[in-house]
């Protein structure tokens, strides 16, 4: 999970916030906890979601593949097919989650 500025994560906050007041989080959203062997590929989506455009009216743009290209070369980093559509869908779905709130 994401790390918050304060320390822990966006998971840990959670689960505080139920312990501390004995309800769900206000978003309703139970945290998830990514498995060891994947959790890099939410590390490297953050990183390439610090990079990302913002088009007109403050709306966020997808993270264009030559972005992501140039974010590996940066790194020396080659993605496996497989990496580069879970980034891609991650992108997607953050997207998705963020434009349902505006």
């Amino acid at each position: 999970m994401r790390p918050l500025p304060e320390g822990g994560t966006q998971a840990d906050a959670v689960r505080q916030y139920k312990r501390a007041t004995g309800r769900d989080h206000p978003d309703g959203v139970p945290p998830v906890e990514l498995p060891y062997e994947i959790s890099y590929l939410w590390n490297w989506f953050w990183e390439l979601n610090a990079g990302r455009a913002i088009g007109g009216m403050g709306t966020m743009l997808s993270i264009p593949p030559t972005e992501t290209l140039a974010w590996c070369r940066l790194r020396g980093l080659e993605l496996r097919d497989w990496e580069f559509a879970i980034l891609q869908a991650i992108d997607a779905t953050f997207l998705k989650a963020v434009n349902k709130h505006r």
